[in-house]
C-alpha cells in the first residue's frame, strides 16, 4: 500500500500553497516515466486512477502505473544541499527510486 511520510505530506502542502493551490483541491500524482517513479501536482483525477488518502493528501496513481507503484513510499529528504521528494519502491523493473522528475500535471511540478 502506498505511503507518505509526515515530512513529505507537510512539504506537499507547502508546495501547493506556494503555487496558490489548496492542497485539498489537488492531487499528488504518482506515475511511471522512463522506467522511474515520478510525482506531480495534478488538479484532475481520471476515472481509471486509484485514489489513496494518506496523511490528508490525495494521492492518485493511474491504473497502469499502479502495478509497480502500489507499495511506493513517498518521502522528502534534505541532505548535502539536495532537497526534494523521493519515491522508493521495490517493484520497478529497473531503477527503484526517483524524485520529482516531471511537470506533466496541469498544475505544475511539486518541487
Amino acid at each position: 500500500m502506498v505511503s507518505i511520510s509526515r515530512t513529505a505530506a507537510k512539504m506537499f502542502k507547502e508546495a501547493c500553497k506556494s503555487k496558490d493551490l489548496d492542497p485539498d483541491d489537488v492531487y499528488l500524482r504518482l506515475f511511471i516515466q522512463s522506467n522511474m517513479a515520478a510525482l506531480t501536482i495534478d488538479s484532475l483525477k481520471n476515472s481509471t486512477d486509484d485514489l489513496h488518502n494518506k496523511r490528508g493528501i490525495n494521492i492518485i496513481i493511474d491504473n497502469i502505473s499502479n502495478e509497480w507503484l502500489s507499495d511506493a513510499k513517498i518521502d522528502y529528504q534534505s541532505s548535502d544541499g539536495a532537497t526534494g521528494f523521493t519515491v522508493d519502491t521495490d517493484d520497478l523493473p529497473t531503477a527503484g527510486s526517483a524524485g520529482c522528475g516531471s511537470c506533466t500535471g496541469d498544475a505544475g511540478c511539486c518541487g
